[in-house]
């Protein structure tokens, strides 16, 4: 302990002053002998005592009063180890690193442990008045607690970070220190600091911008430099059919802190292991294939294992869901068929399709002429394309309509051979939209001397669509000369694309468990250069994906910490999650939504807790339909696996002394002058009691 001003300790001779006066009054005092007291002396003979003790209290009291009246005056102190600032309550933004590279092993513990360790060292040793926020920096970026001066709960908090186990997020550092600056610019504390604990790997961080932030401190957790560590992924086409009927699945094994060496991998099915290799790896990467000729069911549930150990263990795992799915049977049907390919009315759409095998799964294509088109093709299809096609007799018109309501997909192209009029009266009940006649350009205006015939549009806008995901890409500058017109349905259309003075030009809807597409252009060069247009392929390729029914049974992966959207059938009220680590989360009946202008059949929930990579198997079931159940992958980000730990921005001295364990003043005059004051009340309350 000590004092800033020492010398007006001199002050606590003034304590000497309540004695004076005590012992002063009572020798002043002149004693007679009344009579009328010598009457009542005895009665009140029992109270002399309790006054005798009165008067002690006040002469105690008003001493006390002067002596801490003249040290807090000194302004005493004490020396305290601080882990954390200069003893100053200040507002604290918080960062803590909770991605999966701070599960790295270092000295016995994970760096995530160690940096929950200090956060709850650093809010436990901040003074009184002082605000804290705590924000996680892995995806996505989130505050944790807003500012609070109540710091119990958020050590509790941090304590409940350090338990965790297993996470795959990625790094969000850049939108974290936003967040920061969001939260400590409206605290009212005149100190403000940002702390940000992480192990800074996978990213350099000298080209940040730090500048904006208010005194930013950064403390690394894990090892510095390069740490040993491998990984396992999948290639980017990992699964393809094997010459002998097998099936090929293709991974990679990437390294750091080793550029070279050989890495066993099994590959398991359930928890038994089908089969292993060694995987040689050189400048840090090195890539394996396994062959399977047969599996236990007919979804198999894989993994691929890196069976070594080192800093980080959840990226030696890697699972991969198996659906055998035949490739969609798409029925080409085309109404002005022609010898020259790209003449037929369907040779782009066909040239498209067959572009983007490579790309995604195979398709089984099949083209007629609409005069030879059978209940026996119908039957066999699973997305129908009818391009320029007149409306085909009622029988034929009924089996349509009943096979895409049983689920299959059906796609309408305009063309000078389309009769508004029958269209609607054959297809009506599942089309998304009326059809309108055709308009377009008047060619009595059109100039031939002028080159192209003048646009009646340019350009298609992609409309927002909750499943269907169109890309505005090569599509800005068609120029479109006749249009079909389109009236959407009001309950089960929806508008996928348009044109510029925003009539319909693609529009989409459910009918029973299949889709209908409305495309009111050919799908050959007729009425537009659309097919000539880079966009025209992917446009192709995502509408007949969307509407084939076995595309929708393709197993997707998700981001760790991403929102995941459940597909689920309609109706369904009870919904369950089970995590890779066994946790089961219920879904319930409030976050299951319908979107009856996409789908009549098909529902969707949003689940959030999807911080654990690996696979996550969903139950549901409805009163109206069966149980059902599907899976989807939590896959964590490559970049994470890479724990090279880059060098720090430099900082100024006082920057850096901040975030080292010091000596500190804790004033206590405060305290001092607060005890002085309960003492001057007692000293009044007595003298209330002291008879005059």
């Amino acid at each position: 302990m000590g004092f800033t001003t020492p010398l007006a300790l001199f002050g606590l001779f003034l304590a000497a002053a309540p004695f004076v006066a005590h012992f002063t009054k009572r020798s002043n005092l002149i004693e007679a002998a009344l009579p009328t007291i010598a009457l009542v002396r005895k009665a009140k003979a029992a109270h002399r005592k309790k006054f005798n003790l009165v008067d002690l209290l006040l002469l105690i009291a008003r001493v006390l009063v002067i002596t801490t009246c003249v040290v807090g005056a000194a302004e005493p102190y004490v020396v305290t180890r601080l882990a954390y600032g200069d003893g100053h309550p200040l507002s604290l933004a918080l960062v803590l690193d909770d991605s999966m590279s701070m599960l790295q092993q270092h000295e016995g513990a994970t760096a995530l442990t160690n940096a929950a360790a200090r956060a709850e060292e650093v809010i436990q040793s901040l003074p009184q008045h002082s605000e804290v926020t705590v924000i996680a920096a892995g995806v996505p970026a989130r505050v944790l607690s807003r500012r609070s001066t109540e710091l119990l709960p958020l050590t509790e908090m941090v304590r409940s970070i350090a338990s965790l186990e297993t996470t795959g997020r990625g790094t969000e550092l850049p939108e974290a220190l936003h967040l920061a600056r969001r939260e400590l610019a409206a605290s009212k504390l005149s100190r403000r600091r940002t702390l940000v604990l992480s192990d800074f790997a996978g990213t350099d961080w000298t080209t940040a911008d730090w500048n904006d932030l208010d005194r930013v401190d950064l403390e690394r957790f894990g090892a510095e430099g390069t740490v040993f560590n491998a990984s396992v992924y999948p290639t980017k086409i990992p699964i393809h059919p094997g010459e002998d009927g097998s099936l090929q699945i293709n991974f990679e094994v990437r390294t750091s802190g080793a550029n070279r060496g050989e890495f066993p991998v099994g590959l398991y099915e359930e928890n038994e292991k089908r089969v292993e290799t060694n995987v040689v790896v050189e400048d840090g990467i090195g890539q394996g294939t396994f062959s399977l000729s047969s599996f236990k069911s007919s979804e198999p549930k894989l993994s691929l294992r890196l069976e070594i150990e080192d800093a980080l263990g959840v990226d030696n795992r890697h699972d991969l869901l198996i659906r055998h799915v035949e490739p969609p049977r798409i029925l080409l049907v085309s109404g002005d068929p022609s010898a020259s390919g790209l003449q037929d009315e369907i040779g782009f759409l066909k040239l498209a399709l067959q572009s983007g095998e490579s790309e995604r799964s195979t398709v089984s294509l099949r083209s007629i002429d609409q005069g030879r088109l059978s209940t026996r093709d119908i039957a066999q299809a699973d997305v129908i394309v009818m391009a320029n096609c007149v409306v085909p007799p009622e029988a034929l018109a009924r089996e349509i309509r009943q096979r895409v309501q049983r689920g299959a997909g059906l796609l309408i192209g305009a063309g000078h051979q389309t009769h508004a009029q029958a269209l609607n009266h054959a297809f009506g009940p599942i089309l998304p939209a009326r059809v309108r006649p055709p308009i377009g350009v008047r060619l009595d205006s059109w100039q031939p001397q002028k080159s192209a015939r003048p646009p009646l549009f340019v350009g298609l806008k992609i409309e927002k669509h909750p499943y269907l995901k169109l890309s505005p890409k090569g599509l800005e500058a068609v120029r479109i000369h006749r249009t079909m017109g389109l009236e959407p349905h009001p309950q089960r259309g929806r508008v996928a694309a348009s044109f510029v003075d925003d009539s319909a030009a693609l529009v989409v809807g459910p009918a029973g468990k299949g889709q209908v597409a409305l495309l009111s252009l050919t799908l050959d060069s007729d009425w537009s250069d659309l097919p000539l247009r880079p966009g025209y392929v992917p446009l192709m390729l995502k509408l007949i994906s969307w509407l084939s029914p076995r595309a929708m049974q393709q197993t997707p992966s998700y981001a760790s910490g991403a929102p995941v959207q459940l597909a689920l059938e309609r109706g369904a009220e009870h919904v369950q999650v089970t995590t890779p680590g066994g946790q089961i989360h219920h879904v319930t009946k409030d976050h299951v939504t319908e979107d009856h202008a996409f789908t009549a059949s098909h529902a969707s929930a949003t689940f959030t807790e999807t911080v654990a990579p690996g696979t996550y198997l969903v139950h549901s079931r409805s009163h109206e339909s069966e149980p059902s159940s599907h899976s989807f992958l939590v896959v964590p980000p490559t970049a994470e696996s890479a724990l090279t730990s880059h060098a720090l921005p430099e900082r100024s001295p006082q920057d850096a002394d901040a975030t080292s364990d010091k000596n500190a003043q804790i004033p206590l005059e405060s305290n001092v002058f607060a005890l002085a004051g309960f003492l001057l009340i007692a000293e009044g309350l007595l003298r209330l009691r002291r008879p005059f």
